[in-house]
Formats: structure tokens, sequence, C-alpha cells
């Protein structure tokens, strides 16, 4: 990873309050939320 880019990760995370692997899990978490696999997962398991 980029040191710049680091850099953005560490800024967002104080901006927040949140530590940076907690900023890093919420974006995945976001991503994959706006991909629809969660719904996914939850109508294959009904």
């Amino acid at each position: 990873m980029s040191p710049k880019y680091r850099e953005k990760i560490r800024w967002g995370a104080e901006k927040l309050g949140i530590s940076e692997s907690e900023l890093v899990r919420r974006a995945i978490d976001s991503y994959i939320a706006s991909l629809g696999f969660f719904e996914k997962i939850n109508s294959d398991a009904r």
C-alpha cells in the first residue's frame, strides 16, 4: 500500500475517532453490501 493511501486511511480513522483497522473493515462491509452480497446470503438462508 502506498504511503499516500496509508496516510488517507490514518487521517480518516482519526477524523472518525476509530482505529485504522475498523475503518478498513467498515469500508469492506460497505463495498460488499453495495454489491448486494448480504441480500444474496439472506435469501439463500431462507
